[in-house]
């Protein structure tokens, strides 16, 4: 390497491979090997490696030292000042590292001083399994990738289990249960782990965050691996169901979150549902296109989220984009938008490139885009990108959105075309509410109705009384739990709102059902929402009052408007009927 000289390497090979030069992705370091030999190399650093022995991992079907050697020169080329690394004594080949920026090195040190602080330090440039991803680009490597994969994800497990036995015994249980939830995710069948969390945070007073993990451990192990819980969490499950209602427990107390938005992602009152399994399901196959559709406040932003963070710890790039959240600016045009989306893509993923290096007036506004997703961010990031687009609502609204959905179609269907490019590597993540066909009349061009589409459901019964169990069962019996159903159904939001007041406001069920149709009651505001944009159309109002006559939706179109909002239920505009009860009283009271 050249002495004297200002570039920093930097390799990352914990999660997606990265080389950078002065934080800048290595150009053309794909070609010729050049990635391939430079992680070989790098996991073997300051070892001699004799070059047949490279040239059978690199070339398994030919052993060929003349691809070996022409590999070797272009990546000296891409590494420029940096290149004088590569180092090849008579039939060998070696890189020297020093000074470099290098994941597995430090890591590699970090294990070997074995103290706390240095352990932490591992645990913190563990962003993944080693190379992941590697596969898809280059499946020949499976075999040595997936063994140094597995040892150095053994290393890592090891360090977690020290520092949890560490935190343990110094009594401090939250960075106990951190480690725990980062050893969970790294080996989900490891029935100690998830007990020591359970426990942990059964003995810190947190009784529902205790119960809701029984629950999710069950979930998993049933639907994944067909297996039971560890059994000592089922008697602790026991234990703490048969506990005092949360009212009287000081650690549930401050475990009641505040109702509205989305949902912390490890809040204790999430209900997983069958589209969460379908959407994590959806997310590790690496789908083109995951739609999940739903009345607002049923919780798809919460679930987005939960997929995006699933996305994170898989070692994908996540973008995230709130339409709701874009400024008047933004939407003047479709110039304007697309040049708000680069920005985010290129804030959210940290890349280098200003908008006027790739942005050309001579190019439609279209092609400028794409031809920045395609060249600047997939075809230089070696790992899938998972772009999540919640309320895109919002979009339909505008004279331009057939086209920017047709846009996303294309890229569904160029990876039909061409499997192995590199549209393979982007997943949009799509939440809605409105029906699309009543915005887009072309379906061939509608991203809607391809990819994976989901719909978000109501709690079902028995969901809404495991909620009510978490809450600490402000609903007494059954009399009180069947009244609570056939009042607010299964909204998520509704059923939440009214737990949490039962719970904060320590009210009973019958002084609930007084109060929750009034002007100053406890879903007043939610209530108002929905006249308010029911009343914008006299065409809905009109469906509305038939419905409240016993009168069929008198239109398809005001069937699915209806349902999109969130008040009707039903498959086809004969069977509509009023979400729940709460909704019909209170619109028929406005009305009639």
């Amino acid at each position: 390497m050249t002495q004297g000289s200002a570039t920093t390497l930097t390799i990352k090979l914990f999660g997606p491979f990265e080389a950078r030069l002065n934080g800048t992705a290595i150009p053309g370091l794909q070609n010729r090997e050049g990635e391939r030999l430079l992680a070989l190399l790098t996991l073997n650093h300051g070892r001699l490696v004799p070059n047949t022995s490279l040239a059978s991992i690199l070339w398994p079907e030919t052993g060929s030292l003349d691809s070996l050697r022409q590999s070797v020169a272009h990546l000296r080329h891409v590494l420029g000042q940096e290149g004088d690394r590569l180092q090849a004594p008579k039939g060998s080949l070696t890189i020297n590292l020093d000074g470099a920026k290098v994941d597995i090195i430090e890591a590699d040190n970090a294990a070997a001083l074995g103290e706390t602080a240095s352990l932490q330090r591992l645990v913190s440039l563990y962003r993944g399994p080693l190379l992941y991803g590697w596969e898809d680009r280059h499946p020949e490597d499976r075999q040595w990738v997936n063994r140094e994969r597995e040892r150095r994800r053994e290393r890592y497990r090891e360090a977690l289990k020290v520092l949890i036995k560490t935190h343990i015994a110094a009594s401090d249980h939250e960075l106990a249960a951190t480690h725990l939830q980062q050893y969970v995710a790294s080996s989900p069948t490891d029935e100690w782990a998830w007990s020591q969390w359970m426990d942990t945070l059964a003995r810190t007073g947190q009784r529902v965050a205790a119960i809701n993990l029984y629950l999710k451990c069950r979930e998993i192990f049933q639907h994944k691996y067909n297996l039971s819980p560890p059994a000592e969490m089922s008697r602790l499950y026991q234990q703490l169901r048969q506990g005092e209602p949360a009212t009287a427990l000081s650690g549930d107390a401050l475990s009641v979150e505040p109702i509205g938005g989305a949902m912390p992602l490890h809040s204790p009152y999430y209900i997983a549902r069958a589209a969460d399994a379908s959407f994590e399901s959806a997310i590790a196959r690496r789908d083109s296109i995951v739609l999940v559709k739903g009345p607002r406040q049923t919780g798809k932003t919460s679930l987005l989220a939960r997929g995006l963070q699933q996305a994170r710890d898989m070692g994908a790039h996540v973008v995230f984009t709130d339409f709701q959240k874009l400024s008047p600016d933004h939407w003047t045009s479709m110039g304007s938008l697309y040049t708000a989306l680069v920005q985010q893509i290129a804030d959210q993923l940290e890349l280098g490139v200003s908008l006027q290096d790739v942005w050309s007036d001579r190019r439609g506004v279209n092609e400028n885009f794409e031809r920045y997703l395609k060249r600047e961010v997939l075809q230089k990031l070696s790992a899938p990108v998972v772009w999540g687009l919640d309320e895109v609502d919002k979009l339909f609204g505008y004279s331009y959105s057939s086209e920017v959905f047709a846009l996303f179609r294309s890229w569904h269907n160029e990876r039909a075309l061409h499997p192995t490019g590199p549209w393979s590597r982007l997943t949009l993540a799509i939440t809605y509410a409105s029906e699309a066909h009543l915005f887009i009349t072309d379906l061939n061009q509608s991203p809607f109705n391809v990819g994976t589409r989901l719909t978000l459901e109501d709690f079902t019964y028995s969901q809404v009384q495991e909620l009510n169990h978490l809450y600490g069962s402000p609903l007494r019996n059954d009399v009180e739990k069947n009244g609570f159903y056939a009042l607010i159904g299964g909204s998520p939001y509704l059923v939440r709102r009214g737990l949490h007041e039962m719970v904060e406001q320590k009210k009973d069920f019958s002084m609930l059902e007084v109060q929750a149709g009034h002007p100053e009651g406890p879903f007043a505001a939610h209530l108002q929402r929905i006249w308010h944009g029911l009343s914008q159309s006299a065409q809905l109002v009109e469906a509305v009052l038939d419905l409240l006559r016993g009168k069929p939706c008198p239109s398809p179109e005001s069937f699915f408007r209806l349902r999109s909002a969130g008040i009707i239920v039903g498959t086809e505009p004969n069977d509509a009927a009023f979400r729940c009860r709460l909704y019909q009283n209170y619109l028929e009271a406005r009305l009639i």
